[in-house]
C-alpha cells in the first residue's frame, strides 16, 4: 500500500495522521502526569526528588507538544482538508468544528502557557533539555508567575473538556453513524463508495458561515478566561499562614524603615536577597519586608547593626509555598528573624536567630563612603540546619544545604 503524504478530499495523510496520533498520546499521558505528580507529597528528600522528576517529565514532553502543534498547525494550513460527510447536518457540523479549533488552539496554548510560568519563576523540575531554562523577553516575575499558572490551569481544562467532546464525536460516528469518520484518520484501507466518502457540495443555504466555528470557539474561551480570573487564578496569593503556638502571640514587623546613623543618612534603597540550589538550578529570592537600624563611625571604622525580618514576606519563586512552611520558616510560630553584630575595619561579628535557633555568624562587608552617599554590600552563607530548616530534605542533590545570603544598602546624606 502507498503511503499518501497530503490529505486528499477522501482521507488524509500519513504526515497529519502521525502528528495527531503522537500529539493525541502525549496529551493523554500529560494531562494524568501532570495531576498525579501535582498530588504527590514532598516531605521527604526522596518525595521531593520524585515529585521533580515527573513535573520536569511533563514539562519536556509539554515543550515536545508545544513544537509538534505549531507543526500541526503549519501542514493543515498548507493541506487541504478532506470534505465533511455530512454537511447538512448544520449543528453537528458547527460543533465538531468548535471543538476543532478549541483543540487546535490548546495544543498550542496550554504547553505554551506552561512554558511561560517555568521561565517567570525560579526553581523547581528543570525542563530536560540543553537548552536553557529562560525565555527571551520573558522576566523573572512573580505578577507573571500567577498569571501564566492561571493561564495553564484554565487553558488544560478547555483542553481536557475538548479531547473528551472529540472522542465522543467520533465514535458517535464510529458506532452510530457506521462512516468513514475515524478511519479517515487511521492508516487502514477506507473501502466506501465516492459518495459516502467525498459527497457533493451542499446548497448554499446548507452550509455554515466558513467562521462561526471559530468565532464560537473564541467566546468559549473568553468564557473560560474570565471563569478564571473571577475565581482568582490569575493573581499571586500566597499561602495561609499557620497560627502561632499554644501560649504565644506572634510579633509583627512595621513598614520597612531603615536608618544610618542618627538622621545624617537617608536610606534610599536596600535588599536582602537569597540563593539556594535546587535540582541544580539555582533560585532566588528575597524578604520584602525588614528594618536596619545602623550606626557608623567612619574615622574609627567602627559601628552597630541590627536587623528584623519577617519571615512571611519572603519570595522565593516557585518555592515560596514550600518555604513559608511549617518545615521551613513557619511565620506563624517565628514572626521574627533577628540579627545584630558589631561592625569593626569591615567584619560584621554578631549573631542571627532564625525559627527560634540563635547561630553565630561573622562575615566581611564592602563600605563605599563618600560625603554624600554610602553604599554597603555583603555575602555570607548559611547552612539551613542550622536553623533546624528543612531538616527532612536531607539530600543536597535535592536541596542544598548552603544558602547565600546578599545584603545591599545605599544611603544618602541628609539635607
Amino acid at each position: 500500500m502507498q503511503l499518501q503524504l497530503r490529505n486528499t478530499g477522501q482521507t488524509y495523510g500519513v504526515i497529519a495522521k502521525s502528528l495527531h496520533w503522537v500529539i493525541a498520546a502525549l496529551i493523554l499521558i500529560l494531562i494524568p502526569l501532570g495531576i498525579y505528580a501535582n498530588g504527590l507529597p514532598y516531605d521527604t528528600a526522596a518525595q521531593l526528588a520524585r515529585k521533580g522528576q515527573l513535573f520536569s517529565l511533563h514539562k519536556t514532553l509539554g515543550v515536545l507538544v508545544f513544537f509538534l502543534a505549531v507543526a500541526r498547525l503549519l501542514w493543515a494550513a498548507s493541506n487541504p482538508r478532506p470534505a465533511p460527510l455530512h454537511p447538512d447536518r448544520r449543528l453537528e457540523h458547527l460543533a465538531a468544528q468548535t471543538v476543532h479549533w478549541l483543540l487546535y488552539g490548546s495544543i498550542v496554548l496550554v504547553p505554551l502557557s506552561g512554558w511561560l510560568h517555568h521561565a517567570a519563576t525560579s526553581g523547581f523540575a528543570p525542563i530536560l533539555w540543553p537548552f536553557g531554562q529562560n525565555l527571551p523577553l520573558v522576566p523573572k516575575s512573580e505578577t507573571l508567575a500567577a498569571l501564566t499558572a492561571g493561564l495553564h490551569i484554565v487553558l488544560e481544562r478547555v483542553l481536557a473538556l475538548s479531547v473528551l467532546l472529540h472522542i465522543a464525536g467520533a465514535l458517535k460516528h464510529h458506532l452510530i453513524d457506521r462512516d468513514v469518520t475515524l478511519r479517515r484518520m487511521t492508516w487502514g484501507q477506507i473501502n466506501t463508495p465516492p459518495s459516502a466518502a467525498a459527497p457533493p457540495p451542499s446548497p448554499a443555504r446548507a452550509r455554515l458561515p466558513a467562521r462561526l466555528p471559530l468565532v464560537a470557539a473564541l467566546l468559549l474561551w473568553m468564557a473560560a478566561l474570565v471563569t478564571g480570573g473571577a475565581l482568582g487564578l490569575y493573581t499571586p496569593h500566597r499561602p495561609p499562614l499557620a497560627g502561632p503556638a499554644p501560649g504565644t502571640a506572634p510579633t509583627t514587623v512595621p513598614a520597612t524603615a531603615h536608618t544610618l546613623p542618627g538622621s545624617e543618612w537617608i536610606v534610599q534603597s536596600g535588599q536582602i536577597a537569597l540563593e539556594i540550589k535546587q535540582f541544580n538550578s539555582i533560585v532566588t529570592g528575597q524578604f520584602d519586608d525588614w528594618q536596619a537600624h545602623i550606626t557608623y563611625d567612619p574615622d574609627r571604622a567602627t559601628g552597630q547593626a541590627s536587623v528584623t525580618i519577617n519571615p512571611a514576606s519572603l519570595r522565593l519563586g516557585s518555592l515560596t509555598s514550600e518555604a513559608l512552611g511549617p518545615d521551613f520558616l513557619a511565620p506563624g510560630r517565628f514572626a521574627q528573624a533577628q540579627f545584630s553584630a558589631a561592625l569593626n575595619q569591615g567584619t560584621a561579628t554578631g549573631h542571627l536567630t532564625l525559627r527560634g535557633q540563635t547561630v553565630p555568624v561573622t562575615f566581611p562587608y564592602q563600605l563605599s563612603l563618600d560625603a554624600q552617599a554610602a553604599q554597603v554590600q555583603a555575602t555570607l552563607s548559611l547552612d539551613r540546619r542550622d536553623f533546624g530548616i528543612g531538616l527532612k530534605l536531607d539530600d543536597p542533590a535535592t536541596l542544598d544545604y548552603a544558602v547565600a545570603v546578599k545584603i545591599t544598602l545605599t544611603a544618602n546624606r541628609a539635607p
